[in-house]
């Protein structure tokens, strides 16, 4: 059983490519799931992953769309 790795804020920037103060402000927010032990700030790497499948947007077909020619 492989044991889960709790990043730290700065690892989990770099591991989301954002800001710092990016993470900083989504984790005031309660944007973004995260684990408080004492005064720490920690996450787990599939919570991120799951987080990032759930901001996918699809594109959208509008089949009424047409070009006009100028």
């Amino acid at each position: 059983m492989e044991q889960s790795h709790l990043m730290t804020i700065e690892e989990a920037a770099k591991f989301l490519n954002l800001k710092v103060s990016k993470l900083r402000r989504d984790i005031f927010l309660k944007t973004i799931p995260y684990y408080k032990i004492g005064s720490l700030i920690r996450f787990k790497k599939e919570e991120l992953l799951k987080w990032i499948d759930e901001k996918l947007v699809t594109p959208e077909v509008i089949s009424s769309f047409k070009y006009r020619s100028i």
